[in-house]
């Protein structure tokens, strides 16, 4: 699956992003007219960037109807306890 389609599949998360706004000229002397606004933003639980550079032990476990896991990968090959089977 690739980082992008990954990325969507994991979902989205709204942040509230804050705006501060003043005058270009003298604006540090005209407080009144300095404005601060607060609007929600969308934003990716995991960016694609983040899957593509995380650890080689680490995995995220999609299932449908359940939250994405991320989890460390299971070495079965190392493991004494999965050598047997």
């Amino acid at each position: 699956m690739a980082c992008s389609t990954a990325s969507l599949c994991i979902g989205f998360n709204t942040v509230d992003i804050a705006t501060e706004t003043a005058l270009r000229w003298w604006g540090w002397l005209k407080f009144d007219k300095q404005t601060t606004s607060v609007h929600p933003n969308k934003r990716g639980l995991m960016l694609p960037q983040e899957i593509a550079r995380k650890p080689l032990g680490e995995q995220i476990v999609l299932r449908p109807g359940m939250m994405p896991v991320r989890c460390q990968r299971v070495q079965w090959f190392d493991d004494p306890n999965f050598t047997g089977l």
